[in-house]
């Protein structure tokens, strides 16, 4: 394994030589991470659906 924690295969470890992608730490932020950008694509969906509901009524209301 070299200094910089690789070990060779392409896996980082953490001080204990477990594969980082497996220390708890790093999970739950990655879990964070993905709760995040869920919300912000879900509320991203809810506003352009609002969007289009709000100028599908401005035509009816123009024509």
């Amino acid at each position: 394994m070299s200094r910089d924690g690789h070990d060779g295969i392409g896996q980082e470890r953490d001080g204990q030589g477990k594969p980082m992608a497996w220390s708890s730490s790093k999970i739950s932020k990655n879990v964070r991470n993905w709760n995040t950008i869920i919300c912000l694509n879900f509320n991203a969906n809810q506003l352009h659906k609002r969007f289009e509901k709000g100028i599908a009524n401005q035509k009816r209301s123009l024509a």
